[in-house]
């Protein structure tokens, strides 16, 4: 069996060699993973990434579950964001909605919202919203990244990166 540890902000590692970035641990938990044989690299890429977070401004386009944990990231991160839906209130997952309201996100929901997409860094997208949109379109050429969390994650990651897809075996591929 694998023994896990609950080291610091309930980052879960188990005790066999795996990689976390050291961007993410105070000294005390550094040595403590390092004590347990877990290998601690350090991710400068996810490092810069999460310096400039904190002086630029983030969109987030759309409120599904797709960006659920991106909320929740940036705003650990202390990011200056501002969400974006289609939809109107009483169509949005209430739960998630709260968080943006708890965050002190800045939002504009229904149609037309995009109206109000101007100056910002930094615009993750969700995957229904498609980057030839004349509003990301623009913002592009202005300057701004337009990005998915899992494109992000990708230039992000200090790793090779293997994706699996299609409708059977996705499961019994990575337990193997």
């Amino acid at each position: 069996t694998t023994v896990q540890y609950n080291i610091e902000n309930n980052l879960l590692f188990k005790a066999t060699p795996v990689f976390v970035t050291s961007a993410t641990l105070s000294e005390t938990a550094l040595r403590f993973a390092e004590y347990l044989g877990v290998r601690v690299i350090q991710n400068k890429k996810l490092e810069e990434f999460e310096r400039k977070l904190k002086t630029e401004k983030v969109a987030i386009i759309g409120l599904g579950v797709s960006n659920s944990p991106l909320i929740d990231y940036l705003h650990d991160k202390q990011a200056d964001v501002t969400v974006f839906d289609d939809r109107e209130t009483e169509k949005l997952d209430e739960n998630i909605f709260k968080k943006v309201k708890e965050y002190g996100f800045k939002y504009y929901l229904g149609k037309g919202n995009l109206e109000n997409l101007k100056g910002f860094d930094l615009i993750f997208r969700s995957p229904s919203c498609l980057p030839t949109k004349p509003e990301l379109v623009e913002e592009s050429k202005r300057g701004a990244i337009v990005t998915t969390e899992i494109e992000q994650l990708m230039k992000l990651a200090p790793c090779k990166i293997i994706g699996i897809t299609g409708s059977d075996g996705k499961t019994t591929t990575t337990t193997l």
